[in-house]
């Protein structure tokens, strides 16, 4: 072969990888151009601090089948102590984040009430006083209406006429039933910095009906609770810091930069490896157990050690005094 027909043959194939690039490029591009920064639905920005819904080293996430939140497993970075797990709603909205000391001060109760149903109507009962039936699809907030879920709340005689109150903010579901209406309530006044009793739904006068299946249920997103060190939650309204934890064998510390993995039961509670041990918090952020190479409690006083890089199981701790 001639050295003209050997140039005219490289000039093609460079041709044909040209025409290929560029076609490639143009079925690329329009997806790439699809959703623009302004139109992504959540994005984070790792390391960028310790505030609400700020993540510094997330090192695995969980999603869970009850609500469809998910949770990220977070270890911090080497100068900033996010050390905790943040939780957020499908919708990337910051729910909580649960640690070692991880709330500045006072935190608010809140429980999500969620309703799915096509139509039929619910009641709510707080120690021992109930609410006139509600529509499956009452409105949230008291301004919207006095068949409010705050309004018809902050009558009962148990919150508003016991010097408390509650806000609730809603996010609306569909009248099919599938996705339910979510409402999320805040307890303060008198009911302020406590861990309060759960709210009660029940069917009102009139049953849920046409969900898939109709259901209600309450659900406790975080733990009200005084200014305090241990293990805790932080919300958007109470704000987040840095964990003060030392690294230590207590439920909720967290090493940092550690090796941690997450996943959530059936149940929706919570398990997170790392640090040769095994933590598991209910959906509150409440601790349930651990179990890990020489984790052991006393008995008396609940305190236990930790022997780093062991793996073998040897005892399951069950109690929430684990100091």
């Amino acid at each position: 072969m001639n050295s003209e027909s050997t140039l005219r043959r490289h000039a093609l194939l460079a041709l044909a990888l040209l025409l290929g690039m560029v076609a490639l490029m143009a079925a690329i591009a329009p997806r790439a151009l699809a959703v623009s920064d302004s139109e992504e639905l959540f994005s984070l920005k790792p390391g960028t601090g310790v505030g609400a819904g700020e993540v510094g080293f997330g090192q695995g996430t969980a999603s869970s089948p009850v609500t469809g939140h998910f949770y990220i497993a977070d270890s911090g970075t080497s100068t900033l102590n996010q050390r905790r797990i943040a939780e957020f709603t499908p919708w990337g909205t910051f729910v909580k984040a649960f640690g070692w000391d991880v709330a500045p001060g006072a935190v608010n109760e809140q429980q999500e009430l969620r309703i799915r149903a096509a139509g039929g109507q619910f009641k709510l009962t707080y120690e021992g006083a109930t609410t006139p039936s509600l529509a499956f699809d009452a409105p949230g907030s008291a301004a919207e209406g006095a068949e409010s879920v705050e309004a018809t709340l902050n009558t009962l005689p148990t919150i508003g006429g016991a010097g408390g109150s509650v806000t609730v903010t809603g996010n609306p579901g569909t009248a099919d039933g599938i996705s339910p209406f979510i409402y999320v309530v805040t307890f303060k006044g008198g009911l302020a910095a406590s861990d309060v009793p759960q709210l009660q739904v029940e069917d009102g006068t009139e049953p849920l009906n046409g969900g898939q299946p109709a259901e209600s249920q309450v659900l406790t997103r975080a733990n009200g609770g005084p200014a305090g060190v241990g293990l805790e939650a932080c919300t958007a309204e109470s704000g987040c810091r840095a964990s003060t934890g030392d690294a230590g064998a207590r439920p909720g510390e967290i090493q940092p930069l550690a090796n941690l993995s997450i996943t959530v039961d059936s149940g929706g509670d919570i398990y997170l490896g790392g640090d040769s041990r095994v933590q598991k918090f209910a959906s509150d952020g409440t601790f349930l157990l651990m179990f890990g190479g020489d984790v052991v409690s006393d008995g008396a006083t609940g305190s236990g050690d930790l022997s780093a890089g062991s793996k073998v199981v040897t005892d399951v701790v069950t109690t929430s005094r684990f100091f």
